[in-house]
Parts: C-alpha cells; sequence; structure tokens
C-alpha cells in the first residue's frame, strides 16, 4: 500500500477507538426508534453511536455505504462527493461538500476513507477530514470542517442480518 505513514498512523487509532467503543460501558441512551437504538458518551466531546439489527447482510450493506454514487441517496443533506485519490484497494481520499443546515453554513472537506475485512468476517470503515497539501477542493461559500471523524462497523448476525453500528466523534484523531 502507498499510504503516508502519518495517514496509516491514524488509520490505525481510529480502527482501534471503533473497536473500543462499540463494547465499552459508559454510553447513555439518547433514543430507541424504528429498532434503531442511538446513545452518546458523556463528555466535553461530542461521541454519538446508532446500532441496528437490519434485514441485510454485511456485504450488501457494505456495498451501499461504500459506494460514493448513492451515498447522495443515504444522506440527502450531501451537497458533492468526489473520489480524490486511491492509496490503495483499501484507502483513498474523498471530497465532501454538504447543505448548509441552520444555524451552520455549508461545509465541505476532505476525507481520507479506509476499511478493512476482520477475522471474524467484521467490515471497519473509518474516515477523518484531513489537511492535504495537493488536494484542497473548497467551495467558497463553505466553511472547512478539520476535526471530524466516523466509523462504520458491520458484524453478521445470520446470514441474512447483520448488526450495523456507526459511530461519529468530533476531535481530532
Amino acid at each position: 500500500a502507498n499510504i503516508p505513514q502519518k495517514f496509516a498512523q491514524k488509520i490505525e487509532r481510529a480502527v482501534k477507538a471503533m473497536l473500543e467503543a462499540v463494547n465499552a460501558e459508559g454510553w447513555d441512551l439518547l433514543f430507541e426508534k424504528n429498532g434503531i437504538t442511538a446513545k452518546r458518551r458523556p463528555g466535553a466531546v461530542v461521541c454519538v453511536k446508532g446500532d441496528a439489527v437490519i434485514p441485510f447482510s454485511v456485504s450488501d450493506t457494505f456495498a451501499l455505504v461504500s459506494n460514493l454514487e448513492r451515498s447522495y441517496e443515504v444522506d440527502p443533506q450531501r451537497r458533492e462527493v468526489v473520489h480524490i485519490k486511491d492509496y490503495s484497494v483499501h484507502t483513498w481520499a474523498e471530497y465532501l461538500a454538504f447543505k448548509p443546515i441552520w444555524p451552520t453554513s455549508a461545509r465541505d472537506f476532505v476525507n481520507l476513507a479506509h476499511w478493512r475485512l476482520l477475522q471474524d468476517g467484521t467490515i471497519v470503515m473509518v474516515g477523518f477530514s484531513e489537511k492535504f497539501d495537493d488536494l484542497k477542493p473548497t467551495v467558497e461559500s463553505s466553511s472547512s470542517v478539520a476535526t471530524f471523524s466516523s466509523q462504520w462497523r458491520a458484524a453478521r448476525r445470520s446470514i441474512t442480518s447483520s448488526r450495523q453500528t456507526s459511530r461519529a466523534r468530533c476531535p481530532p484523531l
């Protein structure tokens, strides 16, 4: 893989943090609705996670969340998504721009995304915003976001269903 060392270290920290957080104690319930459980970790740093069992396989779900063209269906607040650069089959840079949502302005950033298949069949996908010297697409009316990370995990529950956990975190890694 041709992943710069500083990104490789952040990727490893993000994967480790995701796997530790998924089963950690200390999450406060935000709500349960339509089979989704949303929780928040207490503290000064915003950290939330959602957990649900869905009637789709791990591979089907991964195919959806990793498809940039379909990302507008998953998140209608996205204004633009552009695949910018591949570092490996599992790691790439993408430009993301989001519509403004009151009270915030439009946001755009370059995200480094990485996924891997664990030995137990779980797929872990992590992403975090990063400053790139050579990849700087921005929208003049947007505010750039520099400290955002998110993770997604899918573990097989049965042949036709899986447990999905997503986690969003706002401090830098």
